[in-house]
């Protein structure tokens, strides 16, 4: 196992220029899984950073900092090389916003179609502020509409082409309902900052469900017991398996804790702490006991025999 996690360091270590901000710490995880069967982490808002735009049509939209910077690099070449001008329709919603959009979807398009395409508050991927939906502008007017945008299919090939040199993958796949729970929406795509591991997902066919379980089942799957504090070997030790993890080196099932070099109640809280520094509160911590099973050491009496 040692000579595992050495191997581990060194690539991760060797990796880090490529994801230099997201290792001085986001605060999120761009792989989250947010779903209708998982809901949005306990405190994801205070973590999120993120800008507003007015688009074409003069709403206002909120999205993820990273994801809009890369947004633009996509909208910049498919207007260049493809003659393609995207827009942002919609980003982050709170779960206000999207009850309000199951109302106006349940009354133009009736229930039915909204269970299909449109989450239940808070389990909706769009609250993470990393899910983008798009349109386009076609010969000066606005393709806005689900029904109008389907239209073009050979638009949204050229765009979809492009998403993984951004960092995007297209989320809602054809024929995927059953996975996703969705059905197929051209428009739908999602950031997870990592254009390699994009190309490798949508080069797949595979969903992000699909590619998270297909992780789950085949990498070594690894549990950290720790007493750590700050800065120390363990808390290096952490950075380095949550790194590893992201890179699909292994599966960093999480943490346990437990009194030694510090207090248990303060081994937790550096853990805890150093998971939300990179950008990982999605690894669990469980915290463990504070005191030897098998009792307290004499040091008295042990420092007699020498």
């Amino acid at each position: 196992m040692k000579k595992f996690l050495f191997a581990m360091m060194l690539v991760v270590l060797m990796s880090c220029a490529a994801f230099g901000d997201d290792l001085a710490g986001t605060g999120i995880n761009y792989m989250v899984l947010v779903n209708k069967t998982h809901s949005l982490p306990d405190g994801w808002e205070e973590m999120l950073k993120t800008v507003h735009i007015t688009n074409s049509v003069g709403d206002d939209v909120e999205v993820e900092k990273k994801a809009y910077e890369a947004y633009l690099l996509l909208k910049e070449d498919l207007l260049k090389n493809d003659n393609i001008e995207i827009e942002l329709d919609s980003a982050r919603r709170s779960v206000a916003e999207q009850m309000d959009i199951v109302e106006r979807f349940t009354k133009k398009y009736g229930p039915e179609y909204t269970a299909k395409t449109v989450a239940t508050p808070g389990y909706s991927e769009h609250h993470t502020g990393l899910a983008l939906d798009l349109y386009f502008r076609l010969d000066g007017k606005d393709i806005y509409y689900n029904e109008d945008m389907v239209k073009y299919p050979e638009i949204w090939e050229k765009i979809h082409a492009k998403l993984a040199k951004y960092g995007f993958i297209l989320r809602y796949l054809e024929g995927k309902d059953n996975i996703t729970g969705y059905s197929y929406e051209p428009w739908h795509i999602r950031y997870i900052d990592d254009p390699e591991l994009a190309k490798k997902i949508m080069e797949s066919g595979l969903t992000l469900e699909e590619w998270l379980n297909k992780k789950t089942q085949t990498l070594r799957k690894v549990i950290l017991d720790t007493d750590t504090a700050y800065l120390n070997d363990d808390a290096f030790a952490i950075f380095v398996l949550a790194q590893a993890d992201k890179l699909g080196m292994l599966d960093f099932l999480g943490i346990t804790t437990t009194g030694g070099n510090v207090f248990l109640a303060e081994a937790t809280t550096a853990a805890l702490r150093q998971l939300e520094l990179i950008g990982r509160s999605d690894i669990p911590v469980y915290q463990g006991t504070d005191e030897p099973l098998a009792g307290f050491r004499n040091m008295i009496e042990e420092a007699k025999l020498y």
